[in-house]
């Protein structure tokens, strides 16, 4: 089996972790988990500009340091997410990640439809919005000519959508 790099995104609740551990538990791939989750769940204050500035260089160093691994990785969420919620809450536009997302590949990036129940907690804050984030995601994918697969439907029907894509690529 060749090794691959395989990303996750879309929008709040759409269902990137629970495809994620899903996945990697199915193909014994590699994980690795939403930094932004973990980062933002210490915080006393709203994330700011300087936080998802923190996360992005996180994102950054794993995707950097997947290189030396020798199995596959599943990445929930990558460093696309950070660049859109920077110019979605601060309109802030940051070339050095957009030269930093050019550079990045990945065998196959899988886009979350949010057509799934949103689920609610404490970091969560744009159930209305969702649609709109993901438009956010299909544009900056299609404006810069990266590839990438949308799974949408019930959680088997996402899962049969993705393990498709794996085995082919396989």
């Amino acid at each position: 089996m060749r090794k691959l790099l395989i990303n996750i995104i879309g929008a709040e609740s759409t269902g990137k972790s629970t495809l994620c551990n899903i996945l990697s538990d199915d193909y014994d791939f590699v994980l690795v988990d939403e930094f932004a989750r973990e980062h933002c769940t210490n915080l006393v204050h709203k994330p700011d500009r300087l936080d998802v500035k923190k996360i992005a260089t996180k994102q950054l160093e794993e995707y950097d340091f997947s290189s030396n691994l020798k199995k596959s990785i599943i990445f929930d969420t990558s460093i696309i997410t950070s660049i859109i919620w920077l110019y979605d809450k601060f309109n802030v536009i940051d070339l050095v990640l957009h030269q930093a997302f050019l550079r990045q590949h990945f065998d196959l990036t899988l886009l979350c439809y949010p057509d799934i129940p949103w689920v609610a907690d404490n970091l969560r804050e744009d159930a209305q919005r969702q649609m709109e984030i993901h438009e956010m995601y299909v544009d900056y994918m299609d404006r810069n000519l990266k590839k990438y697969v949308v799974v949408q439907g019930e959680e088997s029907k996402r899962i049969e959508i993705a393990k498709k894509t794996i085995d082919f690529l396989i």
